[in-house]
């Protein structure tokens, strides 16, 4: 399990560009999705199901809520886009998982939590690529979903 985690960051960190797409919830009937598009060093886009939209290019922040108009702040630094899960750094009792077949790919699962046990996790590794495809999070308030995919695909993102 930890050699399968630790094959997935060294993959994640020779990706350029990845999309998201986020289930997120309070476990107490507050619900969310986000669709994130991130490229390293310094991009990321997103919107949210109930409509508010983002970009961060560098050191300036784009924001806009539904149906209004784009505000621009500046960061003091510009953001660094990287993978934003943990994987097998700093995890504690990895164990391998039921092993599924999803579109022609192989996926292993491989479950884990932070050392301090606050953080469950599940993570679909595709086989072949090494790449996590999907996360499952277990958090003491939270619950989240996340699957990842279009690994290495041309993107753009841009100044609105």
């Amino acid at each position: 399990a930890l050699a399968l985690l630790q094959r997935a960051e060294r993959a994640v960190a020779r990706v350029r560009t990845w999309h998201e797409m986020e289930h997120f919830s309070s476990g107490s009937g507050s619900f969310s999705t986000t669709w994130y598009t991130f490229i390293v060093p310094d991009r990321l886009a997103y919107r949210t199901n109930l409509g508010k939209e983002g970009r961060m290019i560098a050191k300036s922040n784009y924001f806009r809520d539904p149906g209004g108009s784009w505000d621009l702040t500046e960061r003091r630094e510009a953001i660094k886009v990287a993978f934003r899960f943990p994987l097998a750094q700093e995890m504690a009792g990895m164990a391998l998982g039921v092993r599924t077949t999803e579109d022609d790919r192989v996926l292993q699962v491989v479950t884990y939590s932070d050392p301090g046990g606050k953080l469950h996790f599940a993570t679909w590794i595709d086989l072949k690529t090494g790449l996590p495809a999907r996360l499952f999070m277990v958090g003491e308030a939270h619950y989240m979903v996340a699957e990842m995919f279009k690994y290495n695909e041309r993107v753009v993102i841009t100044p609105p």
